[in-house]
């Protein structure tokens, strides 16, 4: 087990009661398995020093994670949505639902060209267009 998140063959110290080393983690943080990746980033903001959880995923993805993992977060749950609340109302972070072409309060938004598929989720798009250094 190890702090030095730059060992990929070691056991980050956040997972102690998993065996899976630093680059696993990377891996299946950013595969295809949903589930895991959603499980895997609860306990990274859970167990994890909020500096290091920047170092696996950025604030745009736990932004949008965030409301579907809250309730896996435990005492860190308030930290993560003030956090996440704070970056947001400083226009650091901005981010959207968006199906074909409007927001969900129903304003049209230039940011999507896309047609919605009713089969398909919708996307989240991030981005402030008056911030010069969005998160």
């Amino acid at each position: 087990m190890t702090i030095d998140l730059d060992r990929g063959d070691a056991r980050p110290y956040f997972f102690w009661d998993e065996d899976l080393s630093i680059t696993e983690l990377r891996e299946r943080l950013a595969g295809a398995d949903s589930r895991e990746r959603t499980r895997l980033l609860a306990k990274l903001l859970r167990e994890a020093r909020d500096i290091d959880v920047w170092k696996f995923v950025t604030p745009r993805q736990v932004a949008a994670a965030l409301p579907s993992i809250a309730s896996r977060l435990g005492s860190r749950r308030r930290f993560w949505e003030f956090l996440i609340e704070g970056w947001r109302h400083d226009g650091l972070l901005c981010d959207k639902l968006i199906r074909s072409g409007r927001t969900l309060s129903g304003h049209s938004s230039p940011a999507s060209k896309t047609s919605f598929s009713p089969a398909a989720p919708p996307r989240l798009v991030f981005g402030c267009a008056t911030t010069q250094h969005p998160l």
